[in-house]
């Protein structure tokens, strides 16, 4: 029974097989005139087996590149005609463009309210005004054919190319050379030439699979023929200042940008950092933060919430993961200990209408009270940082200022590059780099953003994100030059997308007060990563709670888990203001960021197919080809 199932599927399946389309016969004939101009004669026997199909498309490659670092030139392609089983057929000519072939003319051959079956014979001809080319070595000329192209994406079972060669190209003085195989390949199965007579050859291929082409080169000496591929490689003064102007430009770019930002505060030296054991004087938690990375942002809250705790005027409720962590606030009044942000954090954002604030239940209106409330905070921190004189300009107008700067210095660097890429590659390409630097920058955003609030949905979601996005555009990325992968349009605009955050991130002129604090919050923050612990028990003799003094610093540096753990170590009885699984901290840090991050912004609202040649491009036949429609 077994047997007999198994032979029925292998019938079903050799029977699908007998039927598939496959181009049967795929005849070229290449007459090379005097003045260097070609004509093309193309026979296609496409057999459709069963499949109704309107008919096949044939793509032709219009331009050469004739290297890496040149521009495009257009081979002149004209006077086509299309006949199909040596009649008339309907037809239409279209302008596409490939990622490998660039720039190419589409002829959609077959009428779109009928339908055609079993074998038929198409024949396509045409010129190509621009045929010769110089060859690899400099005192010789090509003529470089890909006869079949490796666009089609169906079996070639035999292939023959005819040559024919003007007066001036015998069998004497040309060398004759064969690629067979995928995009770039350089090796052949195709038949040594056979010489039909002194101006005629040919070349027979058989069964190649899909999306194997076959590229014939004809090599003879410089200046035979009328158009003697006098085209210089460089492609003159505009063409080399265009190709080699996206590098330097950027590099320049990038140097201006340095320059700015240093004048406004990026890089400034504030001098040698030592070990400091207590935490900054006269700063609160806010202040730190502000000091320490220019920003005040919703990461710096948790921390001072937790001052606050520490402090005595609130006590941390947190029961895990099966609830809401919530503060609730303590009988002691709000005294001349509180700085402006302090009190301003305690009496308008947690308690200014309960005594409870529960976090993770926030209705639109509470939302929107609490976003306009920390708006506020942060131009209170930022008025202050200058008022003080720890600032000499509010870094939020810095940085304002920097990047209306690298915007309007980038326009035009990033005009020039994609200009560039349209001329190599067409407005395709263009397309494809804009939608990859939008949906690359918006995943990385949510990379850096999910990052920082530590959740791991979010992290997950964003990876996944810039996973589809790299994948999507790997079939582009695969048909790109080893130089345009490393010095291409896309690695200079994600360059200089990446120094404007990394400059963005660190404009805010400090004064020497600034400075002077910076040292002071930064020298604590290299002794909480050292975590010396027999230095903190010499500490916790003079100062009973250290630890709760640290512990605000330890989550605003990133290391609440190593010094929330000194606890135990040093046997340390618990904060008395901190209620719920203490195993569980990080929690209650990574709660009250998430939620507060999620304010940082207003809140979003919601509410028959194709199946798939000729040019002159790398071995192993070029991007050209067709299929059937």
């Amino acid at each position: 029974m077994r047997s007999f199932l198994g032979l029925i599927l292998f019938l079903l399946l050799g029977g699908t097989c007998v039927h598939a389309e496959e181009i049967r016969f795929f005849q070229t004939v290449v007459s090379v005139k005097p003045n260097g101009s070609l004509r093309i004669r193309e026979d296609i026997r496409y057999d459709f087996g069963k499949q109704l199909r309107h008919g096949i498309y044939r793509d032709i490659p219009s331009q050469v590149r004739l290297s890496s670092a040149s521009i495009p030139l257009d081979l002149g392609l004209s006077g086509f005609s299309v006949s199909m089983d040596g009649g008339q057929v309907r037809w239409r000519m279209e302008t596409i463009h490939s990622p490998d072939a660039g720039k190419m003319v589409r002829l959609r051959i077959g009428d779109p309210v009928s339908r055609v079956t079993g074998e038929h014979l198409y024949t396509i001809s045409y010129w190509v005004a621009r045929g010769i080319f110089p060859a690899s070595t400099d005192d010789a000329d090509a003529i470089r054919w890909n006869v079949v192209g490796t666009g089609w994406n169906v079996p070639v079972r035999l292939s023959t190319a005819e040559f024919r060669l003007p007066p001036p190209l015998h069998r004497g003085n040309v060398s004759i050379f064969s690629y067979t195989g995928r995009y770039g390949s350089t090796g052949s199965k195709a038949s040594p030439p056979h010489w039909i007579d002194d101006h005629r050859f040919t070349v027979t291929t058989r069964n190649l699979a899909p999306h194997e082409g076959v590229t014939i080169e004809v090599v003879f000496p410089k200046g035979l023929l009328g158009d003697s591929g006098r085209v210089e490689r460089s492609g003159g003064f505009l063409q080399n200042l265009l190709v080699t102007f996206p590098l330097p430009a950027t590099l320049l770019y990038l140097g201006m940008l340095y320059r700015f930002a240093r004048r406004n505060g990026a890089g400034d030296d504030p001098g040698s950092i030592a070990p400091r054991y207590l935490p900054p004087e006269g700063l609160s938690l806010l202040q730190a933060g502000l000091i320490i990375d220019k920003f005040a942002d919703e990461k710096d809250l948790a921390p001072a919430i937790l001052e606050l705790a520490e402090m005595g005027y609130l006590v941390i409720y947190n029961d895990g993961r099966s609830s809401n962590p919530f503060v609730r606030r303590t009988g002691k009044e709000a005294g001349e200990d509180l700085t402006e942000d302090q009190r301003y954090l305690l009496e308008e954002m947690l308690f200014k209408y309960g005594d409870t604030f529960t976090f993770g239940e926030f209705s639109k209106n509470r939302a929107e009270r609490l976003r306009s409330a920390l708006e506020h905070l942060t131009k209170r921190l930022y008025d202050w940082s200058v008022r003080e004189g720890y600032m000499r300009e509010n870094p939020n107008s810095v940085r304002k200022k920097f990047l209306l700067f690298a915007t309007l210095l980038a326009l035009p660097v990033a005009g020039i590059i994609l200009y560039v890429t349209y001329l190599y590659h067409g407005f395709e390409m263009v397309i494809q780099l804009a939608f990859l630097a939008i949906f690359g920058c918006v995943g990385g955003g949510l990379l850096i953003r999910s990052l920082r609030s530590r959740k791991i949905s979010a992290i997950l979601f964003s990876l996944l994100w810039l996973g589809v996005v790299i994948i999507s555009f790997l079939p582009t990325f695969r048909n790109m030059q080893l130089s345009d992968l490393l010095l291409g349009p896309p690695i200079l605009l994600a360059a200089m997308g990446a120094g404007i955050w990394y400059f963005y991130r660190r404009v805010g002129p400090l004064t020497f007060k600034g400075k002077e604090a910076w040292r002071q919050v930064a020298g604590f923050r290299e002794f909480v990563e050292r975590v010396e612990r027999d230095r903190i028990r010499r500490l916790l003799k003079e100062y009973p709670d250290y630890l709760d003094r640290g512990l605000p610093y330890a989550v605003l540096f990133g290391l609440a888990s190593q010094w929330s753990q000194l606890y135990a170590a040093l046997q340390v009885p618990l904060p008395d203001w901190y209620e719920g699984d203490w195993h569980d901290f990080d929690h209650f840090s990574r709660s009250i960021r998430s939620d507060l991050a999620s304010l940082a912004e207003p809140e979003a609202t919601s509410t028959g197919g194709f199946s798939g040649g000729g040019g002159f491009s790398g071995g192993g036949g070029g991007g050209g080809g067709g299929g059937s429609w």
